[in-house]
């Protein structure tokens, strides 16, 4: 009798235990059934957080560290950037482009017979290939934008060449133009901030025109260690471009 009582308790226990382990089972069951059914998918289109821009335009530069007051050098700029914009009120930069950087300083030249034909302006022209970083914080939200922007740059020196604006002729005899390539005497690689501010039209939530205005200044000396003076470059850019959105796309999950 008494072992007959003890599988019956021992039956009722397990059965109890089994169905607190079922009744579990079906919750997790209903409450992840729950969750799935408030949870969607939509796509997505990246051409509002990813873009590629196009600029170009012109530099003004000269130089710090100069003991003779120099003039302004005129150049080129173009720049090639791709764009992440996670949200409306900033983005960040990168790329790569082209940038022209120099000085012009009046220089007395001589003739052959060592006199002196007078000072005329020489241009001292340098060109960079150039990486920027740069972040972006925009002050408006709507179709129309204004922009500051601040960043870093590596510049890498393609060539630098001095030439000079000579008469052609001087007291009956002709002087002949020269350009020089001093490319070994100044830096290979170069390292720098930038800061400015500018405007931006969006035409397309996925298209836009900007005009952009920047004040670059390196950290690094020009020239080499070897060579003496200490040169700095600063200059400043005004561009105009366009930024469309690259058009990928991909799935966002939400509740």
């Amino acid at each position: 009798f008494i072992m007959f009582f003890m599988i019956i308790y021992y039956y009722v226990i397990l059965q109890y235990v089994l169905n607190v382990i079922m009744s579990k089972k079906k919750f997790i069951c209903i409450i992840f059934i729950i969750v799935t059914l408030n949870v969607a998918a939509w796509e997505r289109h990246s051409d509002t957080t990813f873009l590629i821009s196009i600029k170009g335009g012109m530099s003004v530069s000269n130089v710090i560290g100069f003991d003779v007051l120099a003039d302004n050098y005129f150049g080129q700029y173009y720049e090639l950037m791709f764009t992440f914009h996670p949200n409306q009120e900033y983005s960040f930069h990168t790329g790569f482009g082209f940038i022209q950087k120099g000085f012009i300083n009046d220089i007395e030249y001589y003739n052959w017979l060592n006199e002196s034909i007078g000072y005329h302006p020489t241009t001292y022209r340098f060109n960079y290939f150039n990486i920027p970083f740069t972040f972006q914080y925009n002050l408006g939200r709507q179709k129309f934008n204004v922009y500051l922007t601040a960043g870093l740059n590596i510049s890498f020196l393609q060539n630098q060449k001095i030439s000079a604006d000579l008469p052609e002729i001087v007291d009956d005899i002709e002087i002949e133009p020269f350009e020089i390539n001093s490319t070994e005497l100044y830096k290979k690689v170069n390292f720098g901030y930038h800061a400015g501010a500018g405007m931006e039209y969006k035409i397309y939530p996925a298209f836009s025109v900007f005009l952009d205005g920047r004040y670059h200044k390196d950290f690094l000396n020009m020239y080499h260690r070897d060579v003496a003076g200490n040169l700095k470059h600063k200059s400043y850019s005004l561009c105009i471009g366009v930024k469309i959105g690259i058009p990928v796309k991909y799935n966002v999950y939400y509740r």
